[in-house]
């Protein structure tokens, strides 16, 4: 059996399939059992509070990715450092201005099905934060 997954979305979901076996005879099985498919064909959606205004303090930026479907796991890096799961950062502001600047966050959610939320224009989400 094919559970169509077309790309307009319109079969996404939890669909049950209930089969049974006929032997030669005609003998159908007692039980019915049945087993789940899972069809998730839209990407997450993923964004951010980040505050378009300079700051003096540290920034505490939250990430938030969402799926109609299934979990999702958030992933970001901070000024091209290497990559983290989560959906809360802290740039902090050092006293000594050693931290002050333009600092760019990337970032991207991925859900069960292994879609992943990316900037159609520029294929790597972001954020700018000015400190």
């Amino acid at each position: 059996m094919l559970v169509p997954a077309p790309p307009d979305h319109s079969n996404d979901g939890i669909h049950s399939i209930d089969f049974y076996t006929v032997d030669q005879y005609g003998n159908r099985e007692v039980a019915t059992p049945s087993c789940a498919v899972k069809i998730d064909t839209t990407p997450p959606r993923t964004s951010d509070d980040s505050p378009d205004e300079w700051s003096q303090r540290d920034v505490v930026l939250h990430l938030r990715t969402l799926d109609n479907l299934s979990p999702c796991v958030t992933r970001y890096r901070v000024d091209e450092g290497s990559w983290q799961t989560g959906h809360r950062l802290v740039i902090p502001a050092a006293l000594d201005k050693s931290n002050d600047g333009i600092h760019v966050i990337e970032y991207y959610g991925t859900d069960a099905a292994g879609m992943t939320s990316l900037c159609p224009v520029c294929q790597e989400p972001s954020s700018t934060l000015y400190l």
